[in-house]
């Protein structure tokens, strides 16, 4: 069990994966912003002023139902606001602390790859492949600048299977106890919960492993084995008692109802994870990137088959399957590979949850790894022919060529994503009837501690640094934004201002094509107890009058 690269040669690789994120900021001139990431700021500011983990952006079911201002946050849990908030103390903005969480957190896979090809092992050649590989992605490229947790999700998930994987690599020629590693390996599968709730996946992936180990063998040091890792439990079970404290539910209060289509699921599935690997473009258009991928799969299957056609006439079909196919040190990173999937399939058939790629991109390293080592170990076993081992070393050419071809393809052609502060910007700069924008009219009438609503209330809340109710759309939420709903709403909160955006494209905001009171706001329809305030071609922002207090 050795790193298959130096020490030297992998700071390398952290310096070419951070010189990758460096690259990414400057070419879109910051951080990716998400929903989210409003979300995530909002809780690591109310948690650096000693507000508790709390937002005050009201925005989900979950945050209403707390009547408060700011109110407790469930809906996710609270480990990347406060990794953010641990970081800006050195004192950087929020914003650049966020950033700073994700970069640092895709920079330090790099030495996790590497070590868990050396447990399988994997050749010198094909660990630099790989690092070339995720470095390249597509994906890659985006989410160690997105303010999100799934950076720091993947970080964690790596660094647990790892750990897990460690404990099944052989040490001077047999597979020791490490009793350490088991119990470090527990507090990391904890942690990932603390970071996203899909961290529970992992939990039930590795519990299970170890009670079917131990079930098998009846013996102490798998029992012991099992409970080690049983640490994560109450690592975990502190944060499902914290959500039914404050929500009533394990789910921290993400109970509105679904019933999607499990063949429309598995096809996101299937398109999701071709565009983790080969980047957004189709998957029906066959472009010369696509086409070299297809040919590598074509080939490798032929050399698969001529292998195993060899290993049948010669009688070696179990030797091959239980010896050569199969690392011990494998089994527990495929086993959770397959538990994570099968649960995020159910999750995305039942829960509003976006899924898609997102939900998968924590996996990309490992799923590198996985997949490197059966490349390798299929090559191994078409080396034993001149015509297989032509073969083989084809495919593997077509496959990198398709794979950075493809993924060049689209970080060249990414779109710029603006800045919050930009898009809030292009709303209220063009001048009111009288030459005076919306944002100098804001700053000169809405006290630092006014209370606002507003659809797409996350960007607005965080940008105007005010507290907000954001209008959240049908697909989130089981409220109705009638008239009656909003009045009490901005009522119980104190909110004495309402923001709409007319000209929103209505994927951005649905809620104002979902709401037929929000939609008569928009054609300045307004009711007593509101009048219009102030007004451009592409925000209204609506008063309440004294009647409606």
């Amino acid at each position: 069990m050795q790193d298959r690269l130096s020490r030297w040669e992998q700071a390398l690789w952290m310096l070419l994966a951070a010189a990758s994120v460096a690259m990414s900021l400057a070419r879109n001139h910051g951080p990716i912003y998400a929903n989210d990431s409003f979300q995530y700021l909002s809780v690591a500011e109310h948690w650096r002023t000693g507000q508790g983990l709390a937002t005050s952006i009201i925005h989900f079911d979950s945050e209403f139902s707390r009547r408060d201002m700011p109110a407790s946050v469930t809906t996710f849990p609270p480990g990347y606001p406060i990794a953010t908030t641990v970081v800006s103390m050195v004192g950087v903005s929020l914003p650049a602390a966020a950033t700073a969480v994700s970069a640092l957190s895709f920079v330090l896979c790099i030495p996790l790859v590497v070590a868990c090809c050396g447990l399988l092992p994997i050749p010198r050649n094909a660990v630099r492949l790989v690092c070339v590989l995720l470095i390249t992605n597509h994906s890659a490229t985006s989410f160690p600048i997105r303010l999100l947790a799934e950076q720091l999700f993947g970080l964690l998930t790596l660094a647990g299977v790892y750990l897990l994987m460690r404990v099944d690599a052989p040490a001077s020629g047999s597979v020791a106890w490490r009793p350490h590693v088991l119990a470090a390996a527990g507090v990391v599968v904890g942690l990932c919960y603390w970071v996203r709730y899909a961290g529970l996946f992992l939990l039930v992936a590795a519990i299970s492993f170890y009670a079917i180990r131990w079930l098998r063998q009846r013996s102490r040091r798998a029992f012991a084995s099992l409970l080690l890792v049983g640490l994560a439990i109450p690592i975990v079970g502190a944060g499902l008692i914290r959500n039914v404290m404050l929500s009533g539910t394990w789910k921290g209060g993400n109970e509105k109802e679904a019933a999607n289509s499990i063949a429309q699921v598995l096809k996101t599935l299937v398109t999701s994870v071709y565009h983790l690997f080969f980047g957004s473009a189709e998957v029906t258009r066959l472009r010369p990137p696509q086409l070299l991928l297809l040919l590598s799969l074509v080939a490798f299957a032929i050399v698969a088959v001529r292998v195993f056609r060899s290993d049948i006439s010669a009688g070696n079909t179990a030797r091959h399957t239980r010896s050569s196919l199969i690392a011990p040190a494998a089994v527990f990173p495929t086993y959770f590979v397959v538990v994570y999937t099968a649960a995020m399939i159910y999750a995305g058939v039942v829960t509003v949850i976006s899924f898609g790629l997102r939900m998968f991109y924590p996996l990309l390293p490992l799923l590198l790894v996985l997949g490197a080592f059966a490349v390798t170990r299929v090559g191994d076993l078409a080396s034993a022919t001149r015509s297989s081992r032509l073969i083989f070393r084809g495919a593997a050419v077509f496959l990198c060529v398709g794979w950075l071809w493809a993924n060049a393809r689209n970080i060249a052609v990414a779109t710029v994503v603006p800045s919050p502060q930009q898009q809030i910007a292009a709303r209220f700069d063009p001048p009111r009837p009288g030459g005076q924008s919306l944002s100098a009219w804001f700053e000169e009438n809405l006290p630092p501690d006014a209370v606002l609503a507003a659809t797409d209330g996350q960007r607005t809340g965080w940008v105007l640094s005010r507290p907000t109710l954001s209008l959240v759309e049908a697909e989130y939420s089981d409220r109705k934004w009638t008239e009656e709903t909003l009045k009490t709403a901005m009522q119980r909160y104190g909110a004495s201002y309402l923001i709409l955006y007319p000209t929103a494209p209505a994927d951005l905001v649905p809620v104002q094509k979902e709401s037929a009171f929000v939609g008569k706001l928009l054609e300045r329809r307004f009711p007593p107890w509101l009048e219009l305030a102030a007004s451009n071609a592409n925000a209204l922002i609506y008063r309440v009058t004294a009647d409606g207090r």
